[in-house]
């Protein structure tokens, strides 16, 4: 893929194909973190022994994209429109997650839960502490 995208630049004679393709520099090395709600489907039988779908195991998982460790990451939700947000199983837990890594916090979903709501994530690096907010 890499190399389709360099042949592309090339071709196109912009002259950025090495510059921002290459690795980057210890000094560019950041973490990139990114929320994405899950859940899963199985299989259950009501009380008059008809199978019906149900939604389990929802959780909130926070990848990281970049290239550097977050440390400590803690994350705030609050909903967009009516409702309350979904609460956190584990909200007193702050997983430090590497690069290309992943951390999955369980969600409580109840009645009168927003569909749609904020997080906001905030993390070290470094000495540095860093905040990303995205709408699900």
């Amino acid at each position: 893929m890499r190399n389709a995208i360099e042949h592309d630049l090339e071709q196109l004679n912009l002259g950025a194909a090495e510059m921002r393709l290459s690795q980057p520099s210890p000094l560019e090395e950041r973490a990139v973190l990114r929320a994405e709600y899950l859940f899963d489907r199985e299989q259950a039988q009501d009380a008059k022994g008809r199978l019906k779908m149900k939604t389990v195991r929802t959780r909130l998982r926070i990848t990281n994209h970049g290239t550097a460790r977050a440390t400590a990451v803690r994350l705030e939700l609050s909903a967009l429109g009516d409702g309350e947000p979904p609460q956190l199983h584990d909200r007193g837990v702050a997983p430090d997650i590497p690069p290309l890594g992943y951390y999955e916090w369980p969600l409580m979903v109840f009645l009168g839960t927003s569909r749609s709501y904020r997080v906001s994530m905030t993390w070290r690096q470094g000495e540095e502490e860093f905040q990303e907010t995205q709408d699900l």
